[in-house]
């Protein structure tokens, strides 16, 4: 199955109102029309892919050594802060993954799918490296711990209406506390 028919499939199950929905339902044409304007979507950066804020990286089990330079892969993990919040500072954010490059909320139910959700569970010290920008120059790394899990309906209240849309209805979702590694991190 590709990504753009695993976008579809995905598609069904989100709110009529969901901006990626939205996205890929907008065009009036026949399956493999709708199939070949998402595999453009995707290559142009186009979908609505990301949850408006997120803050895209890195995973790095305990055993791992960050990199001196940046992946050039797509990222393994993303990050939600709550508005007005600043990792820099230490945050309690909310833990994203990416099914078919599409990113959703983690439920509780799906920690042990992840190695770093598992690893917490586990109590292993994990850490998160952003991909570099100017607030977060390679390699800045947070040290993440499993925070409080947040009932549904507390997830559009405390991250936005467009991580409530993807968020699990029936499953509490994954909230990290994430701090500053200053063992680790760029000057």
């Amino acid at each position: 199955m590709s990504a753009a028919e695993r976008i579809m499939e995905v598609v069904a199950d989100l709110a009529p109102q969901d901006r990626l929905r939205i996205a890929v339902e907008a065009g009036d044409e026949d399956p493999t029309g709708r199939l070949e304007r998402i595999e453009a979507g995707l290559r142009s950066g186009a979908l609505p892919l990301d949850v408006p804020g997120q803050i895209s990286g890195y995973w790095y089990g305990p055993d791992e050594t960050i990199p001196s330079t940046s992946p050039d892969w797509m990222p393994t993990g993303a990050l939600l802060a709550r508005p007005g919040e600043s990792l820099s500072n230490g945050a309690t954010v909310l833990d994203l993954v990416s099914v078919d490059y599409v990113w959703f909320p983690l439920s509780m139910a799906g920690t042990y799918t992840y190695a770093h959700s598992a690893g917490l569970r586990r109590g292993e010290r994990w850490r998160f490296v952003p991909i570099p920008s100017s607030a977060h120059p390679w390699p800045t790394a947070y040290v993440a711990e499993l925070a409080e899990p947040l009932v549904p309906r507390a997830v559009a209240e405390l991250y936005g209406v467009e991580a409530s849309k993807r968020a699990r209805e029936d499953e509490s979702a994954v909230q990290l506390r994430v701090e500053p590694d200053r063992a680790t991190s760029a000057s």
